[in-house]
């Protein structure tokens, strides 16, 4: 299949370096995946091409944040979502800076000491609020009965 797809890129002209070739794997790729992950779950194959379906040809439109995340009830959830959202942009704010050295590098250069170790601390304090609790909710260790 390799070659086949060399000598397709090669006639096309396409550069595999090239942000729209780029592009178009990382979205081809997340399609067939996120394809595949929905057939088990709708049961058959014409399910799952009918379900595709729905997904592009359905006239239902997002009137708000409740119609967008339907399995989201907003009064009880709001703080867990400002902490994905919070975590979600700190974790975006140290891939971009990760991009151009690591961040252990990054943190020496553009902070002192003292506020090295506090931003360790507070790390280790968020990890310890957030990741307790759901050990003690979920029954434990989940691979340990493996």
């Amino acid at each position: 299949m390799e070659p086949i797809c060399t000598r397709w890129k090669q006639n096309l002209g396409i550069r595999e370096n090239a942000f729209y070739w780029r592009a178009f794997t990382v979205i081809r790729t997340f399609v067939l995946v996120t394809f595949i992950k929905v057939l088990p779950e709708v049961g058959t194959l014409r399910d799952g091409l009918g379900f595709w379906k729905n997904i592009f040809t359905s006239r239902v439109g997002v009137h708000s944040w409740q119609d967008l995340l339907a399995f989201v009830d907003l009064q009880t959830m709001k703080l867990p979502l400002i902490v994905v959202i919070c975590g979600t942009a700190a974790i975006f704010i140290t891939s971009l800076i990760q991009r151009k050295q690591p961040i252990r590098q990054w943190l020496s250069d553009h902070t002192n000491y003292i506020a090295r170790i506090a931003i360790f601390a507070g790390l280790f304090i968020v990890i310890m609020l957030f990741g307790y609790p759901t050990i003690t909710q979920t029954g434990g260790f989940m691979y340990a009965q493996f």
